[in-house]
């Protein structure tokens, strides 16, 4: 069970619609919360950058005890004014954690980057292999195959969904 799972748990046990029309990552565990085991977990899917997404990096997903990991990949400031809008994002991602109604919003424009290629995609048996510590993806090309396709259709439409908002939020100046 996951936090994600809470809303979509709750709407079902109220019978409440789900809101606002888009997917929501979670799903409904009230069976297994009434006792029945046999739910299957859902795949997991997450990935975090500091900026705009990038699909390639810093992305994994579950899938029963397997996890497909993108690793982190380095990214660097393009210019000296990207380096400089790269240190207030981190300024203001400070003061935000120390006084968060210090920071109503970043506005700062995205910096420019140098992005590196990205390694290969790592693969784990959480279950037989907790740490991490035994990369299967060589031995399991066709899992990771199949997990890849899935990590990156799950990633193309939570950005079209990201995009669209971003449109629906934009404000006419005039």
């Amino acid at each position: 069970m996951h936090f994600t799972d809470w809303l979509p748990t709750l709407l079902a046990m109220t019978g409440a619609d789900r809101p606002g029309g888009m997917p929501l990552d979670g799903g409904n565990v009230l069976p297994l919360l009434r006792g029945d085991s046999s739910l299957e977990a859902p795949k997991r899917f997450w990935q975090w950058n500091g900026y705009s997404p990038i699909g390639a990096c810093n992305a994994a997903m579950r899938d029963g005890p397997w996890k497909l990991v993108r690793p982190q990949i380095g990214m660097r400031a393009a210019t000296p004014a990207a380096a400089a809008l790269m240190a207030r994002y981190v300024e203001q991602d400070i003061a935000y954690k120390r006084d968060p109604d210090s920071v109503t919003q970043m506005t700062e424009p995205e910096p420019q980057r140098i992005v590196d290629p990205a390694p290969p995609a790592e693969l784990y048996h959480i279950e037989a292999d907790p740490s991490e510590a035994d990369d299967l993806a060589q031995a399991q090309p066709k899992r990771v195959s199949r997990m890849l396709a899935d990590l990156e259709t799950w990633f193309e439409r939570v950005e079209s969904d990201r995009q669209q908002v971003a449109v629906e939020n934009l404000v006419d100046p005039e």
